[in-house]
């Protein structure tokens, strides 16, 4: 608008300059004379001067608004890219605070995370340090070797004083025979003095009391030759041992004297381990050359040359029966034959009744 009012007034001083240089030109026509002429020529603008001006402004004008008409869309695209810049800003905005939430979730699965491994560390050491106790009672598997053929011996020698007691026991029933056979004859010579007496009552008396002893002797025998068939009949029973008690078993207890231990080896290098899950691996113990009746008492631990410690469940014992039972082991380094690559195997003792 500024613009268009500046090119009015442009043409209204050039209207006026020329109607101001047709009046000069009409007094210099009358008279005035060639001074005066001049004189005005001196003091106006001519016309082509102002038609110049006007043509010079025009051409400002045009180039002014066509500067405007530029400044214009710069202003535009201006305001175009801040709205762009604007609504970007607002996406990132939006794409931080979903980014911070994704975040605390992360540090907060982290954080759990560490919660629960710190957890399986803790669980870890307790079963290290449970172990540790175990083998440190069971001590060296030479030392549970030794003890065994220990018993194995003391058992060799209650079986040996147990033939000599049935030896003595023999002869003694001999002995006790061959007294009742004396009685009898006593009894039938003393029946034989009684008749010829005729009933006396000392003889009676001594009759009685002859009587009473055969009786307690025949009572005597009969309980010895029970106890020698008792004996005969099972060998096991017979020998008084008390190398091995059970105080409580998986079972109804039985007789101390059927008590055994066993020891074994699930092998070094040669145990069936089967993989399972993803991340474990079992095998199952044979203990059948124990000769148990009864579920045993078992206890065990993992031996292997190395990485074995770090293994969880060597001591935990699954579907245990008279002849076997089952390991599992959470260990992932053990799959696909990694176990008996490092040597692992299962060792065990186990406490149970034989008869």
């Amino acid at each position: 608008m500024a613009f268009l009012k500046l090119m009015l007034l442009s043409v209204a001083i050039v209207l006026v300059a020329s109607k101001s240089n047709g009046g000069a030109e009409a007094s210099a026509g009358a008279g005035a004379g060639a001074g005066a002429e001049a004189g005005a020529g001196g003091n106006l603008v001519s016309v082509g001067e102002l038609r110049e001006l006007l043509v010079s402004s025009m051409q400002t004008t045009i180039s002014l608004t066509a500067l405007v008409e530029q400044q214009t869309q710069r202003i535009f695209d201006i305001t175009n890219y801040v709205n762009e810049a604007q609504r970007g800003i607002e996406e990132l905005e939006g794409k931080l605070a979903a980014s911070e939430d994704r975040l605390v979730k992360i540090i907060q699965g982290l954080k759990e995370s560490i919660f629960e491994k710190s957890n399986f560390i803790d669980e870890a050491t307790d079963d290290i340090q449970d172990l540790k106790s175990k083998i440190a009672n069971m001590g060296e598997q030479d030392e549970v070797q030794k003890n065994f053929e220990e018993l194995e011996g003391k058992f060799a020698a209650s079986e040996d004083k147990f033939a000599k007691d049935i030896q003595a026991l023999e002869e003694s029933i001999l002995e006790k025979s061959n007294f009742v056979d004396e009685a009898k004859d006593d009894i039938q010579n003393l029946k034989s003095t009684i008749a010829t007496l005729g009933g006396k009552e000392e003889a009676q008396k001594q009759f009685e009391e002859l009587e009473a002893k055969f009786t307690a002797s025949q009572n005597q025998v009969a309980n010895d030759v029970e106890a020698l068939k008792e004996s005969s009949s099972n060998p096991k029973r017979s020998s008084k041992k008390i190398d091995v008690m059970v105080v409580s078993g998986e079972e109804d207890l039985r007789d101390d004297n059927c008590a055994k231990v066993c020891a074994g080896t699930s092998v070094r290098g040669a145990t069936n381990w089967v993989d399972y899950s993803t991340t474990g691996i079992y095998t199952n113990v044979d203990m059948s050359k124990c000769g148990f009746v009864t579920i045993p008492t078992v206890t065990t631990s993992l031996e292997g040359s190395t990485a074995h410690w770090g293994t969880t469940g060597s001591s935990e014992i699954y579907s245990a029966t008279a002849t076997s039972f089952t390991i599992y082991l959470l260990a992932p380094s053990g799959q696909s034959g990694g176990a008996n690559k490092m040597g692992w195997n299962v060792e065990w003792i186990a406490v149970g009744y034989t008869c």
